[in-house]
């Protein structure tokens, strides 16, 4: 279920239409799935897209990897942290 800024229900359609970057943010792998669609459908409309995979440096690597499997091949920055400040940084950097 995608919510739009408004809080009300949205479609992924609806959300893209306007987008010219998504950033995916990842702490485990229970969204693994949805980030593949997710950023298989910016890449089919050329929107950037970027994923940041929070954790120790035990959960980057293990708890994660789903999450990083799913990402990399979509994601043109992908970056393994276990800083949440890289969240800010990456935004910046990107202008969001």
């Amino acid at each position: 279920m995608l919510r739009g800024i408004d809080g009300g229900s949205a479609t992924l359609a609806d959300e893209l239409a306007s987008a010219s970057v998504v950033v995916m943010v990842a702490t485990s792998d229970a969204g693994a799935a949805c980030a593949n669609t997710l950023g298989k459908a910016c890449w089919e409309r050329g929107i950037q897209t970027a994923g940041l995979v929070l954790g120790d440096g035990t959960q980057v690597g293990t708890a994660a990897s789903a999450a990083v499997t799913a990402l990399r091949p979509h994601a043109r920055v992908l970056l393994p942290s276990s800083d949440e400040a890289d969240v800010v940084d990456l935004l910046t950097a990107l202008r969001v």
